[in-house]
């Protein structure tokens, strides 16, 4: 099994010290408001390192989890890692975050590296005598796509993969101990254990992982891929109706917060640590967290040190109920749900849904789907009323060929028809049971709105699509909010 089957397949990054405090000469005093802005995010988090970076690196497309993670070109290098120090380590340091250099952290290729490699790795101390308990994979050193640390190690899939390649050796090179060992590193290690360990203990157990890890590598066993990154818990995708979980952006990254405070009253450590995220990622909003670690219904967005109140939503909201909400916004928060299982495990993280996703791939042929069953339907309405004969008529005079309003009509000849006689407005909405009045007026310009939306979607969007190019700019929340509404009045 490869080690891209169980790493984080995509990365976070944090502007390093250099870049965090671009006026040089940083001092203690500078380095230990730092060490608290990146405590602060591994904390909320609950991550055990970060790679920093000398610029923005920015992530392109959606984090599903499952895609593997592409970054923009030109984007910041990785130059130091940081990372969260074990119990046994602050024996020998009053410092609770460690940063290591590039060069001190490993780098393995994401593709043919079997999963033994990077356990054999991640507990190998370096030369200064450190575990850098994480290497980056995939990529180049500099530009790596994902990282393999801690999290990834404890995860129940790492370790019943390292149960299965371990057993395999054992049942071919016995040792009765090897075999004790792991069976007690697959019923018994979880995070708990993991940092409780004395210093001994860490170092035997490191040295037991790094040799039999090597001892695998070197013989003959070739094991087949059985494990791969799955998700469930989530309904099928229903085209026509689509949910919070369909599209939402997995893992919305937090900080510790106090959205009771003014921003002049904030911590100095939350106001850096919010510039450090927000900056190296191009994120615009960020969740966030209390001091206990509990997720606050809370947004904080970029370039602002004010946090804005927002409600919970659910995986199984869909945005036709988002958009009939009075209380909506622009941007909403989805709890973490340990039920729901991830490409990366139990859902432990919050999600996000913004404009973004609402314009993705997904969205946009879902949308495609409403476009096209409301014109269906105001078809069969036109021509029941018998509406639709000068527009057959005017197709006649044109000498269109083959022009029938069951056939041809589209939205713009809908509109045709609703504007040659204003009779024909009214006669419509009456046959759907639209009130007169401002209803009516509304329903003609979302059906305009729904036109203009109809030409983009079926005039090359979807080739861009696929190129992962943004196609849905000029579509913003009232054009998606009034196509819902459309959809209710019709009821499609």
């Amino acid at each position: 099994m490869e080690v891209s089957d169980f790493d984080s397949n995509g990365l976070i990054f944090l502007l390093n010290l250099k870049a965090a405090f671009p006026g040089g000469n940083t001092g203690d005093e500078d380095q230990s408001l730092y060490n608290k802005a990146v405590k602060n995010i591994l904390d909320a988090q609950r991550f055990s390192c970060i790679p920093l970076v000398n610029k923005p690196r920015i992530r392109l497309g959606t984090n599903d989890l499952k895609k593997r993670a592409t970054y923009r070109e030109g984007g910041g290098e990785v130059t130091h890692f940081a990372r969260k120090v074990m119990q046994w380590e602050k024996l020998d340091s009053d410092d609770e975050i460690l940063l290591f250099t590039r060069e001190e952290v490993p780098h393995i290729e994401d593709e043919a590296s079997n999963i033994m490699e990077a356990v054999a790795k991640m507990f190998t101390k370096g030369s200064d005598g450190r575990f850098p308990l994480m290497m980056t994979v995939g990529g180049t050193p500099k530009h790596p796509t994902a990282m393999f640390s801690e999290h990834e190690f404890l995860s129940e899939r790492t370790k019943l993969e390292l149960y299965r390649q371990f057993s395999v050796y054992v049942s071919e090179n016995p040792d009765e101990k090897n075999e004790r060992f792991i069976n007690g590193f697959y019923r018994k290690l979880d995070n708990e254990i993991f940092h409780s360990c004395t210093k001994e203990q860490f170092n035997d157990l490191a040295g037991k992982l790094s040799t039999l890890s090597d001892s695998v590598l070197k013989s003959k066993v070739k094991l087949g891929r059985v494990l791969q990154r799955g998700s469930g818990g989530l309904e099928d995708l229903k085209f026509g109706r689509l949910c919070v979980g369909d599209i939402m952006q997995h893992a919305c990254v937090g900080i510790h917060w106090d959205h009771t405070l003014k921003s002049n009253e904030q911590p100095k450590e939350n106001k850096l640590a919010q510039r450090l995220l927000s900056v190296a990622n191009d994120f615009t909003y960020l969740a966030v967290f209390n001091r206990e670690n509990q997720l606050q219904p809370a947004i904080l967005k970029k370039n602002s040190q004010e946090s804005r109140p927002h409600r919970f939503i659910e995986t199984s909201t869909s945005l036709e109920d988002l958009f009939s909400d009075s209380k909506r916004g622009d941007v909403f928060l989805i709890k973490p749900n340990e039920k729901l299982l991830t490409a990366e495990g139990p859902m432990k993280w919050p999600a996000i849904i913004t404009l973004d996703e609402m314009r993705s791939k997904i969205a946009g042929l879902n949308y495609f789907v409403l476009l096209s069953a409301l014109e269906l339907r105001l078809r069969q309405v036109v021509s029941e009323l018998t509406l639709h004969k000068i527009w057959e008529q005017d197709q006649a005079t044109k000498k269109a060929m083959e022009q029938t309003w069951d056939k041809n009509a589209t939205l713009g000849a809908i509109l045709w028809v609703l504007r040659k006689d204003k009779s024909n407005l009214g006669k419509v909405c009456r046959r759907l049971g639209v009130t007169e009045g401002n209803d009516q007026k509304k329903f003609q310009q979302a059906l305009e709105k729904a036109r203009v939306f109809r030409n983009q979607l079926g005039h090359g969007a979807f080739g861009a699509f696929f190129e992962d190019k943004p196609v849905l700019d000029s579509i913003g929340f009232e054009e998606i909010k009034s196509l819902y509404w459309l959809k209710k009045v019709v009821q499609i």
